[in-house]
């Protein structure tokens, strides 16, 4: 993997999907956890997190942005703070380490 890559790994939490095509065609380190928040309209008729359980990325988790909001906003699916989201993911990924290590 390039230095470039090594170091944007490193610096941030967040990357663009051009920088993760890079990254996987690099070879998906194990330090990169891809997160798929896919969430449809309820009269869309489709359910992201059950088409992530049929076709996903490998090592990905499933972000589910109705759990993950800001609890105090009038309107739904608001991003909500810093701390929280990252509690969040943290607790996704932790939840993603032991179904790993059970299998």
């Amino acid at each position: 993997m390039s230095r470039v890559l090594e170091s944007l790994i490193k610096s941030q939490k967040y990357i663009s999907a051009q920088s993760f095509k890079e990254i996987v065609a690099a070879g998906l380190p194990s330090n990169i956890v891809p997160i798929d928040a896919t969430w449809y309209l309820p009269n869309a008729g489709r359910n992201g997190y059950e088409e992530f359980k049929q076709e996903r990325i490998p090592g990905s988790v499933f972000l589910d942005i109705d759990e993950v909001k800001d609890e105090a906003s009038p309107y739904p699916h608001m991003m909500p703070d810093k701390k929280t989201f990252d509690r969040s993911l943290c607790k996704t990924i932790l939840l993603l380490d032991k179904y790993q290590s059970s299998n």
